[in-house]
C-alpha cells in the first residue's frame, strides 16, 4: 500500500516544539529513526511504543527522504554566493508554470481537498509541488543576487 507522509506526520508548535511528530502521538520522527538506526527493529519500536503503527514507520522514512532531497538542492544553491551571471538570474525570475499546468494544479488540488485523487493525480501533483518548491528556491537567490547587485551599486545590473 502507497501511503503519503504528509498523511502521519505533523509540525504544531504545541507539540515537541514544533519538531516534526507522528500524529496523534508525542514521537518525533526524529527519535524514531535515530532509534531505527541504532539497531532497533520494527518490531521493537511497534512493541515499545504503542502509539506507533507500522506507516508511521513507513511515513518517516518517506519525510526523511524528501528533507534529504531538499537539503541537497539548498546546499547546491548556496544563498550566500550570488549567481554569477545576473542574466541567468534573470531567466530564473521568469520562469513559470504555464497556464495549464496551472490549471492542472488548480484542478489536482480540488480534487485533494475532496479526498477523490487517484494514485497516478496523487503522484503529479506531489511532483507539480516539489518542482515547484524547487523553483521558489532558484527564484529567491536570483533574487538576492540581483539585490546585492542594486546594493553595491554595480552599474553591472
Amino acid at each position: 500500500m502507497k501511503i503519503k507522509w504528509q498523511d502521519y506526520i505533523e509540525e504544531r508548535k504545541d507539540v515537541m516544539m514544533g519538531k516534526p511528530v507522528f500524529k496523534g502521538t508525542r514521537l518525533t520522527v526524529e527519535h524514531v529513526l535515530r532509534q531505527l538506526g541504532a539497531g532497533m527493529t520494527n518490531e521493537q519500536m511497534l512493541e515499545q511504543y504503542p502509539t506507533l503503527k507500522p506507516e508511521h514507520i513507513r511515513a518517516g522514512m518517506l519525510y526523511a527522504a524528501d528533507v534529504v532531497t531538499m537539503d541537497h538542492l539548498g546546499r547546491a544553491v548556496d544563498p550566500d554566493a550570488p549567481f554569477q551571471s545576473l542574466d541567468a538570474a534573470r531567466a530564473i525570475l521568469r520562469l513559470r508554470f504555464s497556464a495549464s499546468d496551472r490549471a492542472r494544479m488548480n484542478r489536482l488540488a480540488a480534487r485533494n481537498r475532496e479526498g477523490k485523487l487517484k494514485p497516478n493525480e496523487e503522484d503529479e501533483l506531489n511532483n507539480y509541488i516539489r518542482v515547484g518548491q524547487n523553483l521558489g528556491i532558484l527564484q529567491s537567490k536570483a533574487r538576492r543576487s540581483l539585490k546585492a547587485v542594486r546594493g553595491s551599486g554595480s552599474g553591472d545590473e
